[in-house]
Order: C-alpha cells, then structure tokens, then sequence
C-alpha cells in the first residue's frame, strides 16, 4: 500500500505511487478501557415491545481500532459468537441508544463488542421477554481488555451476520460523511482519513479538499475523477466482508475485486456515518 504523507501522522516511505492512507500508529487496545455502560430500559418486556438499550462512556472507533456495535442474543449464546439475533452499528458519540425489534419470550442479553475484537464483551446486560413483570434497570458497567492480532500479516476480521428483520439499508450510497479505515496487522483497523459524498458528482475529504467521482447504480461502483483521490476506485456495499453498514471498499490501484477473499491490508474500508464522524 502506498502512502501519502498528506494525510498520515506517521508516513513510510516506499518505492511506489502516493495514496491516501491510514494512521499507522496502532490503537492501543492492550489496558482496560474506559468504564462502559450498558444498560436497557426495563429488565422485562412484552413479546410487543422493541427493545431499547443505552450506552455510555463507550470509546470512538478510532480510538478502539474500528466500529462499535451492540448485539442482542439468547443469554445462553457464547461470548465469542459472532452471529446474533440483531445487530446495531453505534454512530460516532460515546453515549446515545439503540433500539432493537421485539422478541419471542425468553432470556436475553444485550453485548457490547468492537469489530477489532469480536471475541470479548466489552459490557452487558440481561433483560427478559414475556416472562415477568418489567421494572427498571441500573446501568451495568463491564470493561474488558482486548486481545491484540498476534502477527503482522493482513488477516480477515470475521463480521457480524446481519440478521434478517433489520431496517432496509440503500441500495445506493447515501450522501454524507464516511469514515475510513485500514487493516493494520497487530493494530487492528486504524482510522485514517473521513471524506463526504456531497451530492451525486463531487466529494470532499476532509473540510476543504474537493474533487468529483461517477456513481454507476447497476455496478454499485465509484470512480474518483479528480481531486485528492483521483484514481481511486470503490465499490458500494452492506453486508460481506467488514460491513458496518452502508460502507465503501475504496482501492488505490483500480476496481475492487475479490472482496470477500483479499486480504484486508489489499483495500482501505469507508463507513457511512449519518450523524458525521466525530
């Protein structure tokens, strides 16, 4: 991956062509993270209601190695499953709630996870549905310590199953801001850069680097024409490999190919972020 000094803290120098690139400082993941909050509205609903969870103190995704999510799943269900009964991305605020779809009768709980490091529970809490009387629910507050990728070399970060009954995403790439973000061997995914589509022909990284792209709707691909990622290319997105929602896979050296078999490091990874990237 070539690099560009533009828009790296860190840069390295190589024989190749510059591009936009990622930090290459890792996220340290390596001590226990901010004391985060989860915690939903009643610990008992009805089979009629949806499910709210709130979170707090939950760190950025740049600062944890890539996106946050909160999972609903049987109580039962092993903290390293990646699948789950629904999925909600967390957008770019450390507090806020996640509302999820109403449930059969049973036990459940609710996981906080980050993409860096699907294995570990950042936070949870328990609820119930159909069973009992609903009362409300303290915050309950579990930090963890992430494992780091042993290795350097560019692995593939397992993704969370989106599950059938989530809100309909577009089949379009919407406009507004995309956070972007690189596989990073032991770092994990390292923020690097946000960039905005801001309307069907220009783009801007940043605040005030400006260029124009082609959107084709048949192909769900993008040519960056001019500017700041001239010859860039991406492809449009929302479930597969490190989906996180409506996401862009952006190449520096032509169309994307093979997504769901190249590396990681191969590709940098843009996630839509309605509310701005913070």
């Amino acid at each position: 991956m070539c690099f560009n000094p533009r828009y790296a803290e860190q840069t390295m120098l190589t024989g190749c062509r510059p591009a936009l690139t990622l930090l290459l400082t890792a996220t340290a993941l390596l001590s226990p993270v901010a004391a985060q909050t989860l915690y939903t509205s009643k610990t008992a609903y009805s089979t009629s209601e949806t499910i709210r969870v709130t979170f707090k103190e939950v760190p950025l995704d740049h600062e944890v190695g890539g996106p946050r999510y909160v999972v609903v799943v049987p109580a039962s269900a092993p903290d390293a499953q990646t699948s789950a009964l629904e999925t909600q991305y967390l957008q770019s605020d450390p507090d806020g709630t996640v509302v999820f779809r109403a449930l059969q009768p049973g036990t459940y709980q609710a996981r906080l996870k980050y993409m860096s490091s699907m294995g570990l529970v950042q936070a949870r809490t328990a609820f119930t549905v159909g069973m009992s009387k609903a009362v409300p629910t303290p915050p309950n507050p579990r930090p963890a310590v992430p494992a780091p990728t042993p290795g350097g070399a560019p692995v593939q970060v397992p993704v969370p199953a989106q599950p059938a009954g989530q809100a309909i995403l577009p089949a379009n790439p919407p406009m507004g801001e995309y956070a972007v973000y690189q596989w990073n061997g032991p770092g994990g995914f390292v923020y690097g850069y946000r960039f905005s589509l801001v309307d069907s022909k220009r783009y801007r990284v940043r605040d005030n680097e400006w260029g124009t792209y082609a959107y084709t709707a048949s192909s769900k691909r993008l040519k960056f024409l001019t500017g700041p990622l001239k010859g860039f290319e991406g492809l449009y997105y929302t479930k597969g490999r490190n989906a996180d929602g409506p996401t862009i896979a952006l190449s520096p050296s032509g169309p994307v190919v093979n997504l769901e078999s190249r590396a990681n490091g191969a590709y940098q990874f843009g996630f839509f972020r309605p509310g701005g990237v913070k």
